[in-house]
């Protein structure tokens, strides 16, 4: 992949599609990229959103910092926070 295709991924608004499933620790925060990106219509916050996962995969940013920059597009479903 050249330069500039690496750019323009970057900053495409379009999922980012990543099969391999091997990695569990990845794996899940890209379920967690998945649940935001679906959740979000703001073409912005797509970009945001893709711009993480990709960072993440390139080993360029940390898991931490990972969900901590797409938490604010995440929701929790009340009924997962309702004690038993």
């Amino acid at each position: 992949m050249d330069r500039s295709s690496k750019k323009e991924k970057l900053s495409s608004q379009e999922k980012v599609v990543i099969a391999d499933s091997s990695n569990f620790q990845f794996h899940a925060a890209y379920l967690a990229y998945l649940e935001a990106y679906n959740k979000t219509t703001d073409s912005e916050a797509k970009k945001y959103l893709n711009q993480n996962i990709i960072a993440l995969q390139r080993n360029e940013i940390d898991y931490r910092t990972f969900y901590r920059n797409i938490n604010q597009y995440r929701s929790i479903d009340r009924a997962q926070c309702q004690s038993k």
